[in-house]
Protein backbone atom coordinates (compact mmCIF):
# COMPACT_ATOMS: atom_id res chain seq x y z
CA UNK A 1 0.00 0.00 0.00
CA UNK A 2 2.57 2.46 0.94
CA UNK A 3 4.57 2.03 -2.53
CA UNK A 4 1.31 2.91 -4.17
CA UNK A 5 -0.35 6.10 -2.28
CA UNK A 6 2.64 6.87 0.34
CA UNK A 7 2.93 6.09 4.13
CA UNK A 8 -0.44 6.62 5.64
CA UNK A 9 -0.80 7.59 9.33
CA UNK A 10 -3.44 6.28 11.60
CA UNK A 11 -6.16 7.14 12.77
CA UNK A 12 -6.20 9.44 9.80
CA UNK A 13 -5.44 8.04 6.62
CA UNK A 14 -5.58 9.45 3.36
CA UNK A 15 -6.87 6.83 0.75
CA UNK A 16 -7.62 7.87 -2.56
CA UNK A 17 -10.91 7.65 -3.62
CA UNK A 18 -11.43 4.80 -5.79
CA UNK A 19 -8.58 2.70 -4.22
CA UNK A 20 -9.39 -1.09 -2.60
CA UNK A 21 -8.21 0.69 0.60
CA UNK A 22 -10.82 3.03 0.99
CA UNK A 23 -13.59 0.71 0.99
CA UNK A 24 -11.63 -1.92 3.63
CA UNK A 25 -13.24 -0.24 6.33
CA UNK A 26 -16.78 0.07 5.34
CA UNK A 27 -17.02 -3.83 4.49
CA UNK A 28 -15.29 -4.65 7.57
CA UNK A 29 -17.67 -2.85 9.68
CA UNK A 30 -20.27 -4.40 7.53
CA UNK A 31 -19.30 -7.73 8.02
CA UNK A 32 -19.01 -7.32 12.38
CA UNK A 33 -22.53 -4.97 12.27
CA UNK A 34 -24.04 -8.57 10.60
CA UNK A 35 -22.62 -11.03 13.57
CA UNK A 36 -19.71 -12.17 12.02
CA UNK A 37 -16.19 -11.35 12.17
CA UNK A 38 -13.11 -10.78 9.53
CA UNK A 39 -9.55 -9.63 9.23
CA UNK A 40 -8.07 -7.42 6.66
CA UNK A 41 -4.62 -8.92 6.09
CA UNK A 42 -2.22 -8.74 3.55
CA UNK A 43 -2.55 -10.99 1.09
CA UNK A 44 1.03 -12.61 0.85
CA UNK A 45 0.09 -13.10 4.64
CA UNK A 46 -3.54 -14.83 3.50
CA UNK A 47 -1.63 -17.19 1.16
CA UNK A 48 0.63 -18.89 3.97
CA UNK A 49 -2.69 -18.90 5.68
CA UNK A 50 -4.53 -20.88 2.86
CA UNK A 51 -2.02 -23.08 2.07
CA UNK A 52 -2.60 -24.91 5.50
CA UNK A 53 -5.36 -27.91 5.62
CA UNK A 54 -7.79 -26.21 7.88
CA UNK A 55 -9.87 -23.81 6.43
CA UNK A 56 -9.26 -20.64 8.66
CA UNK A 57 -11.21 -18.30 6.76
CA UNK A 58 -15.06 -19.64 5.82
CA UNK A 59 -14.41 -16.51 2.76
CA UNK A 60 -12.38 -13.68 1.37
CA UNK A 61 -13.34 -10.44 -0.12
CA UNK A 62 -11.10 -9.31 -2.43
CA UNK A 63 -11.96 -5.25 -3.20
CA UNK A 64 -11.54 -3.71 -6.03
CA UNK A 65 -8.25 -5.97 -6.64
CA UNK A 66 -7.69 -6.46 -10.70
CA UNK A 67 -4.63 -8.08 -10.72
CA UNK A 68 -3.03 -11.14 -9.29
CA UNK A 69 0.21 -13.53 -10.03
CA UNK A 70 -0.87 -16.81 -11.80
CA UNK A 71 0.19 -18.79 -8.78
CA UNK A 72 -1.96 -16.88 -6.27
CA UNK A 73 -5.12 -17.32 -8.40
CA UNK A 74 -4.30 -20.94 -8.53
CA UNK A 75 -3.95 -20.91 -4.67
CA UNK A 76 -7.23 -18.87 -3.97
CA UNK A 77 -9.08 -21.52 -6.54
CA UNK A 78 -7.65 -24.51 -4.32
CA UNK A 79 -8.92 -23.13 -1.75
CA UNK A 80 -12.38 -22.51 -3.06
CA UNK A 81 -12.21 -26.17 -4.05
CA UNK A 82 -11.66 -27.04 -0.81
CA UNK A 83 -15.16 -25.64 0.70
CA UNK A 84 -13.78 -21.73 0.90
CA UNK A 85 -15.85 -19.01 -0.61
CA UNK A 86 -14.01 -16.26 -2.96
CA UNK A 87 -15.69 -12.80 -3.43
CA UNK A 88 -14.92 -10.04 -5.98
CA UNK A 89 -16.18 -6.85 -5.43
CA UNK A 90 -16.56 -4.47 -7.95
CA UNK A 91 -13.68 -6.02 -10.57
CA UNK A 92 -13.85 -9.82 -11.82
CA UNK A 93 -10.41 -10.89 -11.00
CA UNK A 94 -10.77 -14.32 -13.02
CA UNK A 95 -13.66 -15.72 -15.46
CA UNK A 96 -13.67 -18.96 -13.15
CA UNK A 97 -17.55 -19.36 -11.75
CA UNK A 98 -15.37 -20.59 -8.54
CA UNK A 99 -14.88 -16.49 -8.30
CA UNK A 100 -17.96 -15.11 -7.49
CA UNK A 101 -18.77 -11.09 -8.73
CA UNK A 102 -20.40 -9.25 -6.60
CA UNK A 103 -22.00 -5.23 -7.45
CA UNK A 104 -20.21 -2.58 -5.34
CA UNK A 105 -22.09 -0.30 -3.14
CA UNK A 106 -22.48 2.93 -2.17
CA UNK A 107 -20.63 3.80 0.82
CA UNK A 108 -23.55 4.36 2.65
CA UNK A 109 -25.41 0.93 2.33
CA UNK A 110 -22.06 -1.42 3.26
CA UNK A 111 -24.76 -2.83 6.03
CA UNK A 112 -27.27 -3.41 4.08
CA UNK A 113 -25.15 -4.50 1.18
CA UNK A 114 -23.60 -7.27 3.59
CA UNK A 115 -26.94 -8.28 5.10
CA UNK A 116 -27.87 -9.45 1.16
CA UNK A 117 -24.42 -10.80 0.67
CA UNK A 118 -24.62 -13.34 4.26
CA UNK A 119 -28.35 -14.20 3.93
CA UNK A 120 -27.53 -15.14 0.01
CA UNK A 121 -24.49 -16.71 0.06
CA UNK A 122 -25.49 -18.04 3.60
CA UNK A 123 -22.36 -16.98 5.22
CA UNK A 124 -21.41 -18.12 8.54
CA UNK A 125 -21.97 -15.80 11.85
CA UNK A 126 -21.16 -16.06 15.05
CA UNK A 127 -24.07 -14.29 16.37
CA UNK A 128 -27.42 -13.60 14.34
CA UNK A 129 -28.39 -9.87 14.92
CA UNK A 130 -32.08 -9.81 13.72
CA UNK A 131 -32.16 -5.97 13.59
CA UNK A 132 -28.46 -5.13 12.68
CA UNK A 133 -28.00 -1.14 12.68
CA UNK A 134 -24.90 1.25 11.42
CA UNK A 135 -24.69 2.22 15.40
CA UNK A 136 -25.02 -1.72 16.66
CA UNK A 137 -21.05 -2.55 16.54
CA UNK A 138 -20.25 -6.13 17.50
CA UNK A 139 -16.51 -8.08 17.97
CA UNK A 140 -16.48 -12.01 18.81
CA UNK A 141 -12.81 -12.87 20.82
CA UNK A 142 -11.87 -15.98 22.56
CA UNK A 143 -9.33 -16.30 25.13
CA UNK A 144 -6.82 -18.96 26.00
CA UNK A 145 -9.19 -20.87 28.52
CA UNK A 146 -11.41 -21.34 25.35
CA UNK A 147 -14.36 -18.85 26.45
CA UNK A 148 -16.07 -16.81 24.03
CA UNK A 149 -16.68 -13.17 24.36
CA UNK A 150 -19.03 -11.18 22.52
CA UNK A 151 -18.77 -7.02 22.61
CA UNK A 152 -21.36 -5.11 21.90
CA UNK A 153 -21.44 -1.16 21.67
CA UNK A 154 -23.71 1.70 20.85
CA UNK A 155 -21.99 3.88 19.22
CA UNK A 156 -25.36 6.76 19.16
CA UNK A 157 -24.84 9.63 21.77
CA UNK A 158 -28.89 10.00 22.14
CA UNK A 159 -30.27 6.91 20.69
CA UNK A 160 -31.25 3.52 22.14
CA UNK A 161 -30.65 0.24 20.02
CA UNK A 162 -32.22 -3.33 20.93
CA UNK A 163 -32.77 -6.49 18.72
CA UNK A 164 -32.88 -9.98 19.54
CA UNK A 165 -29.74 -11.99 19.31
CA UNK A 166 -29.37 -15.48 18.61
CA UNK A 167 -26.17 -17.31 19.31
CA UNK A 168 -25.51 -20.84 17.75
CA UNK A 169 -25.79 -23.83 19.77
CA UNK A 170 -21.72 -24.91 19.57
CA UNK A 171 -21.24 -21.23 21.33
CA UNK A 172 -24.07 -21.92 24.60
CA UNK A 173 -23.96 -25.80 24.77
CA UNK A 174 -22.79 -27.12 28.57
CA UNK A 175 -21.81 -23.21 29.37
CA UNK A 176 -22.56 -20.23 31.50
CA UNK A 177 -23.53 -16.91 29.81
CA UNK A 178 -23.08 -13.92 31.59
CA UNK A 179 -23.82 -10.08 30.84
CA UNK A 180 -20.77 -7.93 32.13
CA UNK A 181 -21.27 -4.02 32.22
CA UNK A 182 -17.72 -2.73 31.99
CA UNK A 183 -19.33 0.92 33.26
CA UNK A 184 -20.82 -0.95 36.32
CA UNK A 185 -18.17 -3.78 36.85
CA UNK A 186 -21.26 -5.53 37.34
CA UNK A 187 -21.56 -9.53 36.17
CA UNK A 188 -24.47 -10.94 36.20
CA UNK A 189 -25.85 -14.40 34.76
CA UNK A 190 -27.69 -14.20 31.29
CA UNK A 191 -30.58 -16.18 30.45
CA UNK A 192 -31.20 -17.71 27.07
CA UNK A 193 -34.25 -19.27 25.19
CA UNK A 194 -32.63 -21.90 22.74
CA UNK A 195 -29.66 -19.50 22.36
CA UNK A 196 -31.39 -16.71 22.18
CA UNK A 197 -31.90 -12.74 24.25
CA UNK A 198 -33.20 -9.15 24.13
CA UNK A 199 -30.56 -7.29 23.50
CA UNK A 200 -31.06 -3.22 24.91
CA UNK A 201 -28.46 -1.20 24.84
CA UNK A 202 -28.80 2.62 25.77
CA UNK A 203 -27.26 5.34 23.99
CA UNK A 204 -23.22 5.15 24.52
CA UNK A 205 -23.45 2.64 26.53
CA UNK A 206 -21.39 -1.24 25.76
CA UNK A 207 -21.76 -4.88 27.16
CA UNK A 208 -19.94 -8.48 27.09
CA UNK A 209 -21.65 -11.01 26.88
CA UNK A 210 -19.58 -14.19 27.83
CA UNK A 211 -19.74 -17.88 27.49
CA UNK A 212 -17.57 -19.64 30.07
CA UNK A 213 -16.80 -23.29 31.38
CA UNK A 214 -20.70 -23.98 33.62
CA UNK A 215 -19.50 -23.42 37.37
CA UNK A 216 -22.62 -24.48 38.99
CA UNK A 217 -21.86 -22.52 42.58
CA UNK A 218 -21.10 -19.57 40.78
CA UNK A 219 -24.51 -19.56 38.73
CA UNK A 220 -26.67 -20.32 42.24
CA UNK A 221 -25.25 -17.17 43.73
CA UNK A 222 -25.32 -14.88 41.04
CA UNK A 223 -27.91 -12.08 40.43
CA UNK A 224 -29.61 -12.38 36.56
CA UNK A 225 -28.66 -9.79 33.61
CA UNK A 226 -31.99 -7.90 32.87
CA UNK A 227 -32.12 -4.94 29.83
CA UNK A 228 -32.62 -1.36 31.57
CA UNK A 229 -35.24 -1.33 29.03
CA UNK A 230 -37.68 1.88 29.40
CA UNK A 231 -39.35 2.05 26.47
CA UNK A 232 -43.03 1.74 27.01
CA UNK A 233 -42.36 3.61 30.87
CA UNK A 234 -45.20 6.07 31.33
CA UNK A 235 -43.46 9.37 31.70
CA UNK A 236 -44.44 12.33 33.25
CA UNK A 237 -42.88 15.75 32.39
CA UNK A 238 -42.47 18.33 34.68
CA UNK A 239 -43.49 21.46 34.18
CA UNK A 240 -41.47 23.93 36.27
CA UNK A 241 -40.21 27.30 35.97
CA UNK A 242 -36.12 26.79 36.09
CA UNK A 243 -33.22 29.76 37.90
CA UNK A 244 -30.45 29.61 35.30
CA UNK A 245 -27.07 30.53 36.82
CA UNK A 246 -23.99 30.51 33.74
CA UNK A 247 -20.24 30.67 35.59
CA UNK A 248 -17.92 31.30 32.60
CA UNK A 249 -14.86 29.07 32.69
CA UNK A 250 -12.50 31.19 30.55
CA UNK A 251 -13.63 34.71 30.88
CA UNK A 252 -15.00 34.23 34.58
CA UNK A 253 -18.23 36.11 34.85
CA UNK A 254 -21.49 34.76 36.33
CA UNK A 255 -25.19 35.58 34.57
CA UNK A 256 -28.54 34.40 35.81
CA UNK A 257 -31.32 34.19 34.00
CA UNK A 258 -34.76 32.30 34.08
CA UNK A 259 -36.43 29.36 31.56
CA UNK A 260 -40.11 28.85 31.65
CA UNK A 261 -38.45 25.49 28.64
CA UNK A 262 -35.09 24.05 28.84
CA UNK A 263 -33.36 24.30 25.71
CA UNK A 264 -30.22 24.29 23.37
CA UNK A 265 -28.10 27.54 24.77
CA UNK A 266 -27.45 27.88 21.31
CA UNK A 267 -30.86 29.65 20.98
CA UNK A 268 -30.48 32.06 23.61
CA UNK A 269 -27.92 35.19 24.13
CA UNK A 270 -25.27 32.74 25.73
CA UNK A 271 -24.90 30.96 22.28
CA UNK A 272 -21.04 30.82 22.65
CA UNK A 273 -21.44 29.91 26.12
CA UNK A 274 -18.63 27.73 27.88
CA UNK A 275 -18.19 26.80 31.61
CA UNK A 276 -21.20 25.48 34.13
CA UNK A 277 -25.04 25.85 33.91
CA UNK A 278 -26.48 25.36 37.60
CA UNK A 279 -30.40 24.56 36.65
CA UNK A 280 -32.73 25.14 39.98
CA UNK A 281 -36.53 24.34 40.72
CA UNK A 282 -38.38 23.42 43.69
CA UNK A 283 -40.86 20.73 43.20
CA UNK A 284 -43.87 19.26 45.73
CA UNK A 285 -42.77 16.41 47.16
CA UNK A 286 -46.28 14.88 46.92
CA UNK A 287 -46.28 15.33 43.03
CA UNK A 288 -43.87 13.15 42.30
CA UNK A 289 -44.75 9.45 43.89
CA UNK A 290 -42.96 7.39 46.47
CA UNK A 291 -40.13 6.52 44.34
CA UNK A 292 -39.29 8.46 40.98
CA UNK A 293 -36.90 7.77 38.49
CA UNK A 294 -35.72 10.97 36.80
CA UNK A 295 -34.97 11.24 33.29
CA UNK A 296 -33.07 14.30 32.27
CA UNK A 297 -33.00 13.58 28.88
CA UNK A 298 -30.80 15.49 26.55
CA UNK A 299 -27.89 16.97 28.44
CA UNK A 300 -24.87 18.36 26.55
CA UNK A 301 -22.47 17.70 28.08
CA UNK A 302 -21.11 16.35 32.04
CA UNK A 303 -24.15 16.47 34.52
CA UNK A 304 -24.63 16.56 38.25
CA UNK A 305 -28.13 15.68 39.91
CA UNK A 306 -28.53 17.18 43.34
CA UNK A 307 -31.44 16.61 45.47
CA UNK A 308 -31.47 18.94 48.47
CA UNK A 309 -27.95 19.45 48.68
CA UNK A 310 -27.22 16.05 48.37
CA UNK A 311 -25.80 14.64 45.11
CA UNK A 312 -27.63 11.51 43.18
CA UNK A 313 -24.01 11.28 40.82
CA UNK A 314 -22.25 12.30 37.77
CA UNK A 315 -22.88 11.38 34.26
CA UNK A 316 -21.26 12.51 31.08
CA UNK A 317 -22.33 9.82 28.39
CA UNK A 318 -25.35 7.67 28.05
CA UNK A 319 -28.78 7.63 29.27
CA UNK A 320 -29.32 10.66 31.94
CA UNK A 321 -31.52 8.62 34.36
CA UNK A 322 -31.23 8.95 37.76
CA UNK A 323 -32.88 5.72 39.89
CA UNK A 324 -31.51 6.92 43.22
CA UNK A 325 -33.89 10.08 44.22
CA UNK A 326 -36.14 8.56 46.48
CA UNK A 327 -33.99 8.64 49.73
CA UNK A 328 -32.88 12.27 48.92
CA UNK A 329 -36.92 13.06 48.61
CA UNK A 330 -38.79 14.98 51.92
CA UNK A 331 -42.04 16.01 52.55
CA UNK A 332 -43.20 19.27 51.81
CA UNK A 333 -40.87 21.38 48.85
CA UNK A 334 -37.67 19.70 47.65
CA UNK A 335 -34.36 21.77 45.75
CA UNK A 336 -33.15 20.34 42.66
CA UNK A 337 -30.37 21.26 41.62
CA UNK A 338 -28.88 20.34 38.00
CA UNK A 339 -25.42 21.59 36.98
CA UNK A 340 -24.41 20.89 33.64
CA UNK A 341 -20.82 21.30 32.19
CA UNK A 342 -20.19 22.35 28.62
CA UNK A 343 -17.39 21.81 25.93
CA UNK A 344 -15.28 25.02 25.07
CA UNK A 345 -16.46 24.05 20.89
CA UNK A 346 -18.99 27.24 20.49
CA UNK A 347 -16.90 29.28 23.15
CA UNK A 348 -13.39 29.00 20.61
CA UNK A 349 -15.56 29.96 17.64
CA UNK A 350 -15.52 33.51 19.07
CA UNK A 351 -11.60 33.68 18.92
CA UNK A 352 -11.43 34.65 15.30
CA UNK A 353 -8.07 36.36 15.68
CA UNK A 354 -6.62 32.86 17.08
CA UNK A 355 -4.35 31.41 14.04
CA UNK A 356 -4.48 27.76 15.89
CA UNK A 357 -8.34 28.84 16.14
CA UNK A 358 -8.42 29.27 12.52
CA UNK A 359 -6.51 26.35 10.99
CA UNK A 360 -8.17 23.60 13.23
CA UNK A 361 -11.84 25.37 13.50
CA UNK A 362 -12.91 28.20 10.63
CA UNK A 363 -10.27 26.17 7.54
CA UNK A 364 -11.91 22.70 9.07
CA UNK A 365 -15.77 23.79 8.94
CA UNK A 366 -15.97 22.63 12.87
CA UNK A 367 -19.80 23.22 13.18
CA UNK A 368 -20.43 24.49 16.69
CA UNK A 369 -22.60 21.89 19.21
CA UNK A 370 -25.90 21.59 21.66
CA UNK A 371 -25.32 23.12 24.99
CA UNK A 372 -26.46 22.84 28.16
CA UNK A 373 -29.90 21.16 29.61
CA UNK A 374 -31.90 20.07 26.85
CA UNK A 375 -34.23 17.86 28.26
CA UNK A 376 -37.39 16.01 27.23
CA UNK A 377 -39.59 18.03 24.61
CA UNK A 378 -38.32 21.25 27.08
CA UNK A 379 -38.91 19.54 30.47
CA UNK A 380 -37.40 16.67 32.48
CA UNK A 381 -39.37 14.19 33.24
CA UNK A 382 -39.95 11.28 36.04
CA UNK A 383 -41.39 7.63 35.99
Amino acid sequence: MWGEIGVQTEPFPNYPKGSQYDITPLLWEAIHKNGSGADIVRFDWLLDTLAGGELRYKAVFLPRIDYLEGEDIRSLLSYADRGGRVFCIGTQLVDDNRFILLPEPDSNHYLEWYTDVQRRYNLPHAVAIENPDRYLLQNHYRNDQGDDIFLFVNAQLHGAISSSITFPKEIYQNRTAWGYNPATDKKQLLTLENGSTWLYLPPAESLFIMFEKHDAQAAAHASLWSPAYREGQHYFPIHTRWHVSLHHAIEGWTRDTVMQRLCDLRQTQFKDFAGTVTYTTHLPYDSLGSDPIFDLGKVYDICELIVNGESCGVKWYGERIYDNVAPHLHPGDNTIVIKVTTTLNNYVHTLTDDKVIQHYIFKRNVPTTPAGLVGLDGQIAFF
